[in-house]
């Protein structure tokens, strides 16, 4: 029996054959559960994460990991290289498509030698199209095989507490500022009169209610979050 990890090549290739593993790395997804992940938009055929298994991969990992960002540019310039193409076969086709309406209705012999040259150039551009789409796929695949086998090793976890620690320390600075802000807003409105339009103080309407509500809810999926400060952060030897 052939052992499956001897067909990982370097680069991401096309296969049917769905037991062929697409990374060596333990963990990584199936081939078929990989493939799901992305698509060619049917509209553009530009490649793209599927609207619904999409990719976790953000700016952060492209910045982390010079070979993921140099995967992700490569996706970027083959996009722009399969839309160009799409939108030439499109076009050609648009074209195919109107004058064979119009010969329809007044069909003539000398017609033959054009529809067949519009014919020719849609046949021309699906060729020409046909392998910048698949490098497109290819490209977006081979940038999220990257960036789920670094996913997978574990590397980002320490970088990533620290920007989780800074980010929640920043959700809460930023509630109690928003609060102060409210609660300065309604101060000063008062003190100018409460000018309204409409002659209607904007609390006897449900806005205090309202207003202990929404915060109150706010502050519970602040107080739910875990204390990262009281945790232990993951480490490299922790991998």
């Amino acid at each position: 029996m052939t052992d499956p990890t001897s067909d990982v090549d370097e680069h991401y290739e096309f296969s049917n054959d769905m037991a062929r593993l697409v990374s060596s790395v333990e963990g990584f997804p199936s081939r078929p559960a990989f493939e799901s992940r992305t698509h060619a938009g049917r509209m553009t055929n530009v490649a793209a994460f599927h609207p619904t298994k999409g990719s976790d991969h953000d700016v952060e990992w492209r910045m982390t990991y010079p070979d993921v960002m140099a995967a992700w540019q490569a996706w970027q310039d083959a996009n722009v290289d399969a839309k160009a193409a799409t939108e030439v076969l499109e076009g050609a086709e648009r074209a195919l498509r109107r004058y064979e309406a119009a010969r329809a209705h007044d069909p003539r012999p000398e017609q033959d030698a054009e529809i067949r040259g519009l014919q020719r150039a849609v046949v021309e551009a699906r060729a020409a199209a046909s392998p910048l789409r698949l490098a497109a796929l290819r490209a977006i695949r081979q940038y999220d095989r990257l960036a789920i086998e670094r996913k997978l090793s574990g590397e980002m976890q320490p970088r990533a507490w620290s920007k989780a620690v800074e980010a929640a320390d920043a959700a809460v600075a930023h509630w109690e500022a928003f609060k102060a802000a409210f609660a300065d807003r309604d101060r000063y409105w008062n003190m100018a009169g409460s000018p309204d339009p409409r002659e209607r103080h904007y609390s006897k309407y449900g806005y205090v209610a309202s207003l202990h509500t929404a915060s109150r809810e706010v502050e519970q999926l602040l107080e739910r979050f875990p204390d990262l400060h009281r945790l232990t952060p993951p480490t490299e030897e922790s991998k």
